[in-house]
């Protein structure tokens, strides 16, 4: 089992190691196939939660949503 402070360590390892995303944000892929090429589509998205029900009223269980961010583009070396 990982100890508490193990676990701190290494966040802070993962902080000092260069710019980390927001919490609640990830990278998703989509593969297309267009006349006979496969390309794929790197978007940034940010999950928020919604609370608001049916006729304005406050959800007991707030939903995630999913916005897209930006695409996001990789450099081949």
């Amino acid at each position: 089992m990982v100890n508490e402070l193990a676990i701190k360590a290494r966040i802070a390892q993962i902080k000092a190691s260069g710019v980390i995303a927001e919490p609640h944000t990830w990278i998703s892929a989509t593969s297309v196939t267009k006349k006979g090429k496969k390309y794929t589509y790197y978007r940034l998205l940010k999950g928020f939660r919604v609370r608001i029900g049916k006729e304005g009223e406050q959800s007991q269980k707030p939903k995630l949503k999913t916005k897209m961010v930006q695409y996001v583009t990789f450099s081949r070396r």
